[in-house]
């Protein structure tokens, strides 16, 4: 296909777009912008629905809602989607390369010359101050010693034993320190420790060493920052040398001081505040020859080789502070190692290096290089140490410079638990001896000598940056001067990031001093120009802020490194550009061509890209380094080092237009495009960049997890939010204005790839793929968009007015905000549904206008209408609660707060349950319950659209539940959570409930979150109309709910008030009958109670036992009664819901009713007897091999009686089969009872009865081991007595004297009969005629006439009318008895009891 013509195989893309603004037509359902007026979404609802057609005037909901449900589905894959690629780039980003991997022994890299200097900028030069000069030129020093504190931003110069400390930011500001008498040797500066016990105004100790004294001194800055004016203060701390010329001074970063001495000794210098008998203050440890150290005393005994000794002056010493190891370098270029601990706290010896040049010489491939004079011992030396961190590269932990330039990188081995190695890993030769291509000898050209250094003084390194001093002027080419004219300032830098296979590749640069000696290298610390949101990038597991991460990832923040260069005239600061910064010095250049450019592109086309990005969206703060850290105490002042330029429009626009170009998709063919995992370089520059923005917050929480209770901490101020959102906002308007050119160019890198598609099917996998590509672009807009409001939420919940409402929270609430990631927070339902809770807890807190502006303008994904509708419900709350005792107000504004919350409950996400506590608070608990029927009634009629999660709170959420659940779901919620709670502590509990997820206080007023109290009447009187408005509701689900509830927490009265055919209805079907009698009977319905009644009473429900239908059958009666009292008198029957009444209720009915409810009451006393009796069987074991037939006789009348008793429950009983069961069951009080009942006739049958009764009683007791007659005193029933044909007094009483005298014990009570009848309450009149009979027989007529006796003086203790009555009785009595007395004593017992009955019947 030709070039010129659109590619046949990719859709159409929109090239036109429908003009808005970022937030005019937001409109939103539940957290995710619609995707057809989204500012960055595309017209994904278009493709679906046809929004000009028909379906555009019609007013089907549920058609919409469907739409905007599959639309919102599509919202959040494409986060999701946008989320995993963001992360995919973030691996990138922390994926670590060893800078040195493609190295060997020799080298195999390549140098590159650059002239004139391009990474390399002199930026500016201050001239030492003309009062130094003056110094040394009026008393020229013996000894002079120089160095750069860029720690402190000074540079010092000693003379003899003058010290000059120059500011050389402040230019000739310099400080003259004089006080000691010895020649100044060393400088070093390092951080108090915290066993000093020095004032924390003291920031830095200054270490001074002389021949003879080592002294600390305390250094003070003005405000406690570091470029202002410093005093020096002095310390007690100071230690002798014992005449050793300490020649090098370092600090570790915990506070120890290690110093190397003129005699090959490492020390160390302790100092702390408290001194004992056997410990000074300030001493000197000699770590390297002390018999006090394991090695200084295994040095007495053990060979050289395998201790560390070295007569050479120690000349540098470097510390490891990642490794925690201390290295130390002779002049005889003798390397030793030494760790520091795990900690940094111990001290041991654990390796030497002292014939590196053999070890050099021996992994020297090329013979040539063997006898080159660099390599000879007498020519060599080590002119520096230098740490390589983790972070560069794990194969190499030190690099020794030599003084001809070469690179020695070394390894430290650990061979065994307590060996170590020092091992020479590779040698990097100077420039001039690596040939481009080391493969090829033949045609290899050499490198430029003139280039190369010569004579190394100084050097640093450190991440790639070499610095050498080199004695011999590079100025006239090839040919190098002698040192008169200056020394030469050689920069080597690692450029392999630009080589597509990865190989060393190194850029040399010169710098001529003019005429001037480089006495000391150094690096600007980066605290001292960093910005602050460079200190916010951190990988994944990282401990410190940009390790771990490629530096092309980090320079969109990071301002240039920055290195100073101390001369003999002058102090130069120098600034190593950014690829980046040449990026954009190519694009400002006119000299540049676009083939120029397009070369840029090859080795990294996708950074590149990014880079274009970084510049096209760069701002005043990104570029020039402005420092905003939190800790500002011991760092520069801010735009110090800011000398970075601010890219210009010019350059802004051509790194624009240099994204948007349609260029070949470097190196890639349609194959390789159409992998499943590829995608166009434009697109993968946007994420790249994307992630890069992101990535300050997106692996972690909102909150930093704490211990510390209810207090919740954030991991960033709302300040440094707005430094996080600064740049990705401008990525946002980068995105929008530019929207079309960037699916053009990604759109175009389909077409030019190096070969097109051949067949129809290339052409259809070709367009699938260019429509995953278009998705994920999709999405990653909406992810920007997303994260840019979600920034500005957080900050206005973390501003210091507002994170009050944090202390509100329940820990329930709290746990999302600990642990929810912000990826989480932007691309899944959870987070956006927190991020609403939050905007939710905004507006309930702190309900202000400009918070609400604020939420609308910089957020309306989480701030719609639904949320505007919610606050002006909070104001019309707010409003009520300042009229709080003007009632008729009150109830005013809460009615228009009811209002905008039923239009607020449209949303998805509407929380009701914190709309209905607001109320609630305010007790309008009428507007609880219309409030939560409208949002049921909106969700039944399917008018809400279910949301991503299910809310419980405002602040808490649950996992994700099924649209098909979720209206069940949300009416439970609306009638469970909110109705029903309130009304259980309305009516049950009395007092406000405080459930975990109920926590939240409402502020009313001004922050106030105490809830409004009413007078008792007045509350009543609410509580009352609360009731009423749930009664009257039209919703049935909710009011069969309601019956539920209130049967179950057994206040059905509330019940009884209302007529309801629903009611009635429901009652019937859920098998309240209990409550539906008492409905019948509350409301005078009696003739429905009895149809209700009768039914229960014949039921077959296995629910009713005998007891209830017992008790139905009298409650039956009773309305029977009613009924017919109501037809007597003529007055109408009570309305009914029912139709016809299935009974006819007359004389007879009630007749029938009365005669069954006798007969229940009997199988009731049958069923009582029968339980009775099977207690006694209780202790029936279970049947056994040797069992007796008395015992399996026992086990089967126990399974009788179970089954009678079952039987007894299911049904009403005919009198003949009560009759015959009790008979059957020896239940002979059951027996008589039924005899009472017919009134029989039978005497014989009643007398056998009471005598089985008895002798039942006598056989218990002696089965027991009890006293009979005891037994029966208390187990006689009084229910027959005054009833003659089944209580026959006198053959009872002949019983009891038989059995009392047959089974006469030590016990024997002759009262025992007299006892019974008194107990039973016998009339005296039946006793009277029961003694008269058993007077008749002879025999047993003197036999009873004692009892007669004590009968006559019982009864005449008695008072009353009783005792009138049967004076005459008694008289005969008692003349019969003594009729039948022989003995004379008797005889006047009787009499005298004769004349006492006739006394008082003639009173």
């Amino acid at each position: 296909l030709p070039l010129s013509s659109p590619p046949l195989w990719l859709p159409d893309f929109p090239r036109a777009l429908i003009p808005h603004s970022r937030y005019s037509t937001m409109m939103y359902d539940d957290g995710y912008p619609t995707m057809e007026t989204g500012v960055l979404g595309m017209d994904l609802l278009r493709r679906e629905v046809d929004w000009s057609g028909n379906n555009a005037g019609q007013e089907d909901s549920k058609f919409l809602r469907q739409a905007t449900q599959k639309k919102n589905e599509k919202g959040r894959k494409l986060l999701v989607q946008a989320g995993r690629q963001v992360n995919e780039r973030m691996d990138q980003d922390e994926k670590k390369l060893d800078a040195f991997s493609s190295l060997d022994f020799q080298g195999t890299g390549n140098y590159r010359c650059q002239n004139p200097p391009r990474n390399l900028i002199r930026i500016k030069s201050t001239p030492i101050p003309a009062g130094i000069i003056k110094a040394y030129a009026a008393e020229p020093p013996i000894k002079s010693f120089n160095g750069i504190l860029p720690e402190i931003m000074r540079a010092y110069i000693t003379m003899d034993n003058r010290l000059f400390l120059w500011n050389y930011h402040q230019g000739d500001d310099f400080m003259l320190y004089e006080e000691l008498d010895q020649i100044i040797v060393s400088v070093g500066i390092v951080r108090p420790g915290p066993s000093t016990g020095l004032p924390p105004n003291i920031k830095y100790i200054l270490v001074l060493t002389t021949p003879v004294d080592v002294i600390l001194i305390g250094m003070e800055f003005r405000d406690d920052r570091v470029y202002n004016k410093m005093t020096l203060r002095p310390t007690q701390f100071s230690a002798a040398t014992d005449n050793v010329h300490m020649l090098k001074v370092i600090g570790t970063p915990n506070g120890r001081i290690f110093m190397g001495g003129k005699d090959g000794n490492v020390y160390e210098l302790v100092a702390e505040a408290n001194a004992s008998c056997f410990r000074r203050k300030c001493r000197k440890l000699n770590h390297s020859t002390s018999i006090y150290h394991i090695r200084g005393f295994l040095k007495l005994v053990l060979p050289q080789f395998l201790y560390w000794y070295s007569s050479a002056p120690v000349i540098d010493l470097v510390q490891d502070p990642d490794r925690h190891f201390l290295y130390a370098l002779c002049y005889d270029s003798t390397i030793a190692a030494f760790s520091l601990g795990r900690n940094g706290e111990s001290f041991a010896y654990v390796a030497t290096k002292s014939n590196l040049v053999r070890d050099v010489l021996k992994g020297l491939k090329d013979e040539e290089y063997k006898d080159l004079p660099d390599w000879k011992d007498e020519s060599f030396r080590v002119v520096s140490l230098h740490v390589i961190p983790p972070r560069e590269s794990d194969l190499a932990h030190l690099v020794a410079v030599t003084n001809h330039g070469h690179r020695i990188y070394l390894n430290l081995s650990h061979r065994f638990e307590a060996y170590f190695q020092i091992n020479v890993q590779f040698v990097r030769q100077c420039p001039k001896y690596v040939r481009i291509n080391t493969n090829t000898r033949e045609n290899s050209a050499c490198y430029n000598q003139g280039t190369s250094p010569e004579m190394v003084r100084k050097a640093y390194y450190l991440e790639g940056a070499l610095l050498l001093a080199d004695a011999v002027s590079h100025s006239a080419g090839n040919q190098s001067t002698t040192t008169s004219q200056g020394h030469t300032l050689i920069s080597i830098h690692d450029e392999s990031w630009r080589e597509p296979d990865r190989l060393m590749t190194e850029v040399v640069e010169i710098q001529e001093m003019r005429s001037a000696h480089i006495l000391s290298v150094a690096e600007v610390p980066s605290i001292a120009y960093t910005t602050t949101l460079a200190s916010f990038l951190y990988a994944r597991n990282g401990v410190a802020p940009l390790r771990g991460l490629k530096p092309l990832a980090v320079q969109h923040v990071l301002p240039p490194r920055k290195f100073l260069v101390l001369t003999s005239k002058e102090i130069v600061l120098y600034q190593k550009l950014r690829p980046i910064d040449e990026l954009a010095q190519r694009l400002e250049s006119s000299a540049h061509s676009s083939a120029d450019i397009r070369t840029f592109f090859k080795a990294e086309p996708v950074e590149m890209l990014a880079m274009c990005l970084a510049i096209a969206c760069a701002s005043v703060g990104d570029i020039r380094g402005t420092r905003t850290l939190r800790d500002t105490k011991t760092s520069p002042g801010p735009n110090i080092y800011a000398n970075s330029r601010v890219p210009s429009l010019e350059v802004r626009r051509k790194a624009k237009e240099e994204f948007c170009k349609k260029r070949i998709q470097g190196g890639m063919t349609l194959g390789s495009l159409m992998r499943h995992d590829s995608y166009s370089n434009v697109h993968n520059a946007l994420y790249l960049f994307a992630s890069r923005l992101l990535r300050p917050l997106w692996n972690w929480t909102l909150c930093i997890p704490t211990d510390k209770g209810p207090k919740l901490e954030f991991r960033y101020l709302a300040g440094e939010l707005k430094t996080i959102e600064q740049p990705l906002v401008v990525f946002y308007d980068f995105l929008k204005a530019n929207r079309p050119s960037i699916f053009e160019a990604a759109q175009k890198a389909y077409e030019l790839t190096k070969k097109g598609p051949q067949n129809q099917s290339e052409i259809d996998q070709l367009r699938q793929k260019w429509t995953k590509e278009e998705k994920s672009l999709r999405g990653l807009f909406l992810l920007v968009e997303t994260s840019i409001e979600a920034f500005a939420i957080l900050q206005l919940a973390v501003e210091p007015d507002i994170s009050e409402f944090a202390k509100h929270l329940n820990e329930k609430a709290k746990t999302p905000l600990r642990t929810m990631e912000f990826c989480k927070v932007v691309t899944e339902a959870e987070g956006k549904q927190l991020l609403k809770g939050l905007v939710r807890g905004l507006m309930h807190l702190r309900p202000e206008k400009k918070v609400m502006i604020q939420l609308r303008d910089r957020s309306p994904s989480f701030f719609g209408d639904g949320e505007h509708k919610y606050f002006q419900a909070r104001q019309c709350i707010l409003l009520a609660a300042q009229s709080w005792k003007d009632r008729q107000e009150r109830r005013k504004h809460l009615r228009r707060a009811l209002e905008q919350y039923k239009l607020a409950a449209r949303a998805p996400d509407f929380s009701i349950i914190d709309a209905c506590k607001a109320l609630e608070d305010m007790h309008f608990y009428e507007g609880v319950v219309e409030l939560a029927l409208h949002r049921a009634n909106l969700v039944a009629r399917g008018e809400v659209s279910a949301p991503a999660v299910s809310m419980n709170t405002m602040y808490q959420t649950t996992q994700d539940v099924k649209h098909t659940d979720w209206p069940s779901e949300e009416r439970h919620r609306c009638y469970d959570r909110c109705i029903l709670r309130m009304l259980r502590r309305l009516l049950i509990t009395q007092q406000q409930e405080t459930t975990g997820d109920e926590k939240l206080v409402l502020g009313l007023g001004e922050g106030s979150g105490n809830v409004r109290q009413l007078d008792q009447d007045e509350e009543k009187f609410l509580e009352q109309d609360a009731v009423e408005c749930a009664l009257a509701s039209r919703d049935e689900n909710f009011l069969r709910n309601l019956y539920d509830w209130m049967i179950q927490h057994k206040i059905p009265q509330y019940l009884y008030r209302t007529r309801s055919p629903l009611l009635v209805e429901h009652l019937k079907t859920r098998g309240h009958y209990n409550e539906l009698r008492e409905y019948y009977m509350k409301n005078g319905m009696w003739i429905d109670a009895v149809d209700l009644l009768d039914t229960m009473v014949y039921s077959k429900e296995k629910k009713f036992k005998l007891r209830d239908r017992v008790e139905f059958l009298s409650l039956c009666q009773f309305c029977a009664s009613r009924v017919i009292e109501q037809q007597r008198i003529g007055e109408p029957p009570t309305s009914s819901f029912s139709s016809t009444p299935a009974i006819q209720v007359d004389s007879d009915y009630l007749f029938k009713l009365r005669r069954q409810n006798e007969l229940g009451k009997l199988q009731l006393e049958i069923q009582r007897s029968l339980r009775d009796r099977l207690n006694e069987y209780s202790d029936v074991e279970d049947p056994t091999q040797d069992e007796t037939s008395e015992q399996a006789e026992q086990r089967n009348r126990l399974k009788h009686m179970r089954r009678n008793l079952k039987k007894l429950d299911e049904g009403f009983f005919t009198l003949h089969d009560l009759y015959e069961l009790a008979r059957t069951m020896r239940l002979w009080e059951s027996c008589l009872s039924i005899l009472k009942f017919v009134n029989t006739k039978e005497e014989h049958v009643v007398r056998r009865y009471w005598k089985n009764i008895l002798c039942e009683r006598i056989n218990r007791a002696h089965h027991n081991g009890e006293s009979w007659r005891n037994e029966i005193l208390e187990g006689l029933p009084k229910k027959f007595v005054g009833s003659p044909q089944v209580f026959p007094t006198a053959y009872i009483c002949e019983l009891l004297e038989e059995y009392n005298k047959k089974y006469e014990t030590k016990e024997f009570d002759p009262d025992l009969t007299l006892k019974l009848f008194q107990k039973l309450r016998v009339p005296l009149q039946e006793q009277i005629r029961a003694y008269t009979q058993l007077l008749e027989g002879a025999q047993r007529g003197r036999e009873v006439a004692n009892t007669v006796l004590r009968l006559a003086e019982q009864s005449m203790r008695r008072d009353g009318e009783e005792l009138a009555e049967n004076l005459a009785g008694l008289l005969t009595i008692i003349s019969s008895a003594r009729a039948k007395v022989t003995d004379e004593i008797k005889r006047r017992e009787f009499d005298k009891l004769l004349v006492r009955v006739r006394r008082a019947e003639y009173n």
